[in-house]
């Protein structure tokens, strides 16, 4: 299981809900009219928020992992024997231009993995507003 999967599961065992086709549907079900169901609500908003910011923060902890990842990769490109050795034979600016392009491509990379990442940050972000609303339409 990747990271990304498991940062899917955890958000779908806070909420009770499964995730399909990135669609998250939930529904906050509380008696307005019973203070202490309401009491037990606004606790049970709190604690969903509370797991939902650790899993930000998880989420947020794995996307510093892939750009660690490839900063490490990028600073090793063109260093080495073999990039000396190409350099004498077919110049400076031939090797230069071969590992501008592999830290573009790199870069490239790196954007490609992270997306997904990012976007599970939004969501959480919106479920993360929709649980204040929550609250403010209960209390």
């Amino acid at each position: 299981m990747s990271q990304f999967d498991r940062h899917v599961t955890q958000i779908e065992d806070i909420l009770g809900v499964k995730v399909s086709d990135g669609v998250i549907q939930f529904t906050v079900k509380v008696d307005t009219d019973c203070p202490i169901a309401r009491k037990r609500g606004l606790a049970d908003i709190r604690l969903k928020q509370k797991a939902l910011r650790a899993v930000k923060r998880d989420i947020s902890s794995s996307i510093s992992e892939i750009k660690r990842d490839y900063q490490t990769r990028n600073a090793t490109v063109g260093t080495g024997v073999g990039s000396f050795i190409v350099t004498v034979f077919l110049g400076a600016r031939f090797v230069g231009r071969q590992n501008s392009l592999t830290r573009a491509d790199m870069r490239n990379d790196k954007a490609a993995d992270v997306q997904p990442y990012e976007g599970l940050k939004d969501v959480v972000d919106n479920l993360l507003y929709e649980l204040d609303c929550a609250k403010a339409k209960i209390a």
